[in-house]
């Protein structure tokens, strides 16, 4: 008789001893009310994976594991009263939710717990089949080779998360006047030692929101590979813009490279592509001035846009620039015209003054399309983007039997398809919109930008830049 493996659950080391020494019987529910607080900031990127803070969580996703109400009521009691989970009591039936978050003290790396209840064993497990019977629009084809083929080298990812905390506790420290060795770092992350005392240092010090931020986001990491590894995996497209939501979307661009494939894999993505697509879109648009639209255009198809505008937001010439400055400028050119693309029509007004001076009827067009709700030309450029990628240059690919994992605007290919895939790209762009983009590509991810990650709700203004 085949085994069943019971499945895990992902808590601190001083979560695990308090709930081990407690006399609470059932201590599987405990775990999946910890765990439940972490799992559900993974799957979409948001501030909340960014800062820590409360999420909302309604109790009937602690239901789809935990048997009863009156377990669940319990459960969260005993963690409340144990000052192990915080719970902001503010909710409006029917519309939100209460919030939780883990205590500071309790945040750090995580170990995992193995479930015994049978119960919970059998909802976690038809929680992950659920997610995997999902249909998705047009794209069945690609959901069942990203169920078979989506793997990540789970050492190696958790290594890199781990030396990343290190690093930016280390550089908090330092800047702080009060340096940390390896190991006084690693224990303030794994919660041993004296990592009480030197949090606490830090805190007088007036920097235990910049400590518990780098420790949280570890956190949700981790908990991001734990799922992968675990086989926890989703897909679905977006109700509100249509864009393609997985693991892989979800997860941080220095972590991608940790996919596992037999073959190298390449990263090839649309070049400026949200002011390509906005290109596309006023090229229909009978109130643009043929000049703008000309320079603007150039610029976007020779994919020099942020090049330009690093010189009309920074007033230098790049030539004027060392090497180093000009990748940081161009970055900060790019986060400048999302600004621009994205926020509230009220704020950023001096670089929105400095792009309307040379573009005014697109910027013009921009405040119209933004002026009741800021998040509007976001939402429209992504449902052209999605359509572009997911209903056609995807759908030609299935054809051909290549079935690429897709990041929005980009996508992962092997170095045999990689040719063959930029061709159907061009083409499908030639003939959806008469121009086409330009294209870049490289080994997988080995350049760890992470601009765009606040785009996928075009909220601008909630985003600290």
């Amino acid at each position: 008789m085949k085994t069943i493996k019971n499945e895990k659950r992902y808590v601190t080391l001083p979560i695990m001893e308090v709930i081990q020494k407690s006399n609470y019987k059932r201590k599987d529910d405990l775990y999946c009310i910890i765990d439940t607080i972490y799992r559900r900031q993974i799957y979409f990127k948001t501030e909340l994976q960014k800062s820590y803070g409360f999420i909302e969580i309604p109790r009937a996703s602690f239901l789809k594991l935990i048997p009863k109400p009156n377990y669940v009521k319990n459960a969260i009691d005993f963690l409340i009263e144990n000052e192990i989970v915080l719970c902001n009591e503010y909710f409006v039936r029917g519309v939100s939710a209460k919030k939780y978050k883990i205590k500071t003290e309790f945040l750090g790396s995580k170990v995992a717990v193995e479930i015994t209840d049978k119960n919970i064993n059998t909802r976690i497990k038809k929680v992950k089949m659920d997610k995997r019977k999902i249909r998705v629009k047009n794209m069945e084809f690609a959901k069942s080779k990203y169920y078979k083929n989506f793997r990540i080298d789970y050492d190696g990812a958790n290594r890199a998360i781990q030396e990343k905390a290190i690093q930016e506790i280390r550089i908090l420290g330092n800047n702080l006047g009060f340096k940390l060795n390896d190991s006084e770092i690693k224990d303030i992350i794994d919660c041993k030692g004296g990592y009480i005392k030197n949090r606490n240092i830090i805190g007088y010090l007036k920097a235990s929101f910049r400590l518990n931020k780098i420790l949280h986001q570890m956190m949700v990491q981790e908990q991001q590979i734990n799922a992968i590894n675990d086989g926890y995996l989703f897909f679905k497209r977006n109700n509100t813009n249509g864009r393609l939501d997985t693991n892989l979307t979800s997860l941080p661009s220095y972590l991608r490279k940790f996919i596992k494939s037999d073959e190298k894999l390449f990263n090839l993505d649309i070049k400026n592509s949200q002011p390509y697509f906005l290109y596309t879109k006023l090229l229909k648009e009978a109130n643009i001035d043929s000049n703008e639209l000309d320079l603007y255009g150039k610029l976007v198809l020779n994919g020099t846009l942020y090049e330009y505008l690093v010189e009309v937001f920074f007033q230098t010439s790049l030539d004027k620039l060392p090497k180093t400055e000009i990748g940081i400028r161009r970055k900060k050119a790019k986060l400048n015209l999302f600004k621009i693309f994205y926020s509230k029509n009220g704020s950023y007004t001096k670089i929105k003054k400095l792009f309307g001076d040379i573009f005014p009827t697109i910027m013009e067009f921009i405040n119209l399309t933004n002026c009741i709700e800021n998040s509007t030309l976001a939402i429209q450029l992504q449902e052209r983007e999605s359509i572009t990628v997911l209903d056609v240059i995807m759908v030609k690919l299935q054809k051909i039997e290549i079935y690429p994992f897709t990041i929005h605007d980009s996508f992962v290919v092997t170095e045999s398809e990689l040719p063959i895939v930029k061709k159907i790209v061009l083409e499908s762009c030639i003939e959806l919109f008469g121009v086409p983009p330009q294209l870049h590509e490289e080994g997988l991810f080995e350049n760890e930008d992470e601009i765009d990650d606040f785009m996928d709700h075009g909220l601008c203004d909630e985003f600290v830049f």
